[in-house]
């Protein structure tokens, strides 16, 4: 099932560097080679290779505005959705499920089984079967790990400031009391700044997120 506007065998995008002419558009003479009950979304592009065929596996389902490049196969089941692309001469075996907006770079390599969260970047080959998310793609479960560290963040910078307040203030009563009305000065001080410091940087973050 090939839905309205889809194109199949387009050139891909290849050219060699001439010292005289710039960039020459490199000649694609090979082919695509659709399996059986395969599906292509609205608006999307599948280049034919260089020489040989770009060639899509049985069962496979594109979804609107996905592009793969010359050279790929693709294999048997695998699930693209919206705004996915795929560069040229990259391998994806069967059963894989790229999520909505994953980009896959060029001349990569992912094993069976794999699944893509959406606006996954691929940037290495895959070789272990499992779920992947991020740029670069990691495994799901540390990217969703990490993305309640990088919360946490302005919360973790705050209680640093304030232990940095507290040693400021524990080393100006360690001084002795000839120097400790000019180190408890000094030290006032620098707690006035980074207390600025901080609400400096909360008003930018509330402005952030305003902005969203």
């Amino acid at each position: 099932y090939i839905q309205n506007g889809a194109v199949i065998g387009s050139d891909g995008f290849g050219y060699v560097q001439d010292e005289k002419l710039g960039l020459v558009r490199l000649p694609h003479r090979g082919i695509v080679r659709l399996g059986k009950m395969v599906d292509i979304g609205a608006n999307s592009t599948i280049d034919r290779s260089t020489l040989g065929a770009t060639t899509i596996g049985d069962w496979t389902k594109l979804d609107n505005l996905v592009q793969i490049g010359h050279n790929c196969r693709i294999g048997k089941g695998v699930v693209m959705c919206a705004q996915v692309g795929v560069g040229g001469s990259s391998v994806i075996e069967d059963q894989v499920v790229l999520g909505g907006q994953t980009g896959i770079a060029d001349h990569i390599h992912i094993v069976s089984g794999v699944r893509l969260g959406g606006q996954t970047g691929v940037t290495g080959d895959i070789q272990e079967k499992g779920d992947y998310a991020g740029y670069p793609h990691m495994p799901a479960k540390e990217w969703r790990r990490l993305q309640v560290y990088l919360g946490r963040i302005p919360e973790l910078f705050k209680k640093l400031m304030s232990f940095s307040i507290l040693a400021l203030y524990l080393s100006s009563c360690a001084v002795d009391s000839a120097d400790q009305s000019e180190q408890e000065s000094s030290a006032k001080e620098d707690a006035v700044k980074i207390s600025k410091e901080i609400e400096l940087i909360e008003t930018a973050n509330s402005d952030f997120r305003d902005g969203f």
